[in-house]
C-alpha cells in the first residue's frame, strides 16, 4: 500500500484508514479481500514522489462503504523499502512474490510495539519481550510506584542493566536527571529490586532508554556505566535471531552488551 498522505502509516488515528476504489490496481479484487493481508506500507514524500518511510505489517478488517474501502492497519516495525516496489505510485497493489518479512514469527504483542501510544502497554510489552528473548533475569517495578525509579532491571551473564520506556523521541532533558540517578544505584555493589538486594560486582553496566527510534546508539557514558537509546525493533530483530538461528548464551550476551555500538 503506497501514499504520501499526511500521518501514514505509523501515526493513524485510531489505527484505521480508507483508500477509493479507484486506487486498487491490477490483483486487487474489493469482492474478495482476506480477513488479514501481510502488507507492505509505503510512505512517498509529496513533491518528488520518491520513498520517505516503510514498514512491515498488516492490514485487516477491511469494509467496503459506497466507493471506498476502509481497514485497519498494524504496523510490525520499519523496513527499507524493497527495491522492487520502490518505483510504485499511490495505491494498493497485490503482489505473487512473498514479502522477506519475519512478522509471521512475532507474537501479536510484538506486532503492537510500533503502533502503541499507551505507555503502560509499551512497558509491559517490553518488558514480555525481554522475557521472550531469553532473559531469564529481568525483573520489572511497579508502575503505581515509580518516582525516580527506572521501569525495570534485568541481568544477563556479566551485563547489568537499568532499562527505561518512553514513547517521548525528545526525553534527554525530560530524563537528564533520572538517568544521573540510574547511573548512580549502577555503580553501588548491590542493586535492590522489589525489597531484593542482587549483587552487581564487576558485571559491565548500562542503562537503556527504550523508544521507538530508528537504531540504537550510545548516547554517553560517565564512568564504567555506558547510557544507550535502544530501538524496540533492534529488540525485536534479537528475539528474530535468538529463535531463528543458533544464539547461545554467550552470542545473546555479547549481542546485548554491544547493542547501539555500531
Amino acid at each position: 500500500m503506497v501514499t504520501n498522505w499526511e500521518n501514514h502509516w505509523d501515526n493513524l488515528r485510531n489505527n484505521r484508514t480508507q483508500y477509493s476504489l479507484g486506487m486498487l490496481k491490477s490483483g486487487v479484487d474489493p469482492s474478495s479481500l482476506p480477513e488479514s493481508a501481510e502488507t507492505v506500507f509505503i510512505k512517498l514524500k509529496p513533491v518528488t514522489k520518491v520513498v520517505e518511510k516503510a514498514w512491515i505489517g498488516r492490514s485487516y478488517n477491511f469494509h467496503i462503504n459506497r466507493n471506498k474501502i476502509e481497514f485497519s492497519v498494524e504496523i510490525a516495525h520499519p523496513i527499507t523499502c524493497p527495491d522492487q516496489y520502490a518505483r510504485f505510485s499511490e495505491g494498493w497493489f497485490q503482489v505473487s512474490d512473498e514479502v522477506n518479512t519475519k512478522s509471521e514469527l512475532l507474537p501479536g504483542f510484538m506486532l503492537n510495539l510500533g503502533s502503541t501510544k499507551d505507555w503502560r502497554t509499551f512497558e509491559n510489552d517490553l518488558y514480555m519481550l525481554l522475557k521472550c528473548i531469553g532473559i531469564n533475569d529481568a525483573y520489572k517495578y511497579e508502575q503505581t510506584d515509580q518516582r525516580g525509579k527506572a521501569d525495570g532491571y534485568f541481568s544477563f551473564g556479566n551485563l547489568s542493566v537499568l532499562y527505561d520506556c518512553t514513547l517521548e523521541s525528545k526525553f534527554e532533558k525530560l530524563k537528564n536527571v533520572q538517568i544521573s540517578n540510574f547511573c548512580d544505584q549502577l555503580k553501588k555493589d548491590k542493586i535492590e529490586v522489589k525489597s531484593r538486594k542482587i549483587t552487581i560486582g564487576q558485571h559491565k553496566k548500562a542503562v537503556w532508554i527504550i523508544t521507538k527510534c530508528r537504531s540504537s546508539h550510545q548516547l554517553d557514558q560517565i564512568d564504567d556505566v555506558k547510557i544507550k537509546e535502544v530501538s524496540v525493533y533492534d529488540l525485536v530483530d534479537l528475539y528474530i535471531r535468538r529463535i531463528t538461528s543458533e544464539l547461545d548464551s554467550e552470542g545473546l550476551e555479547e549481542a546485548l552488551t554491544k547493542i547501539g555500538q555500531g
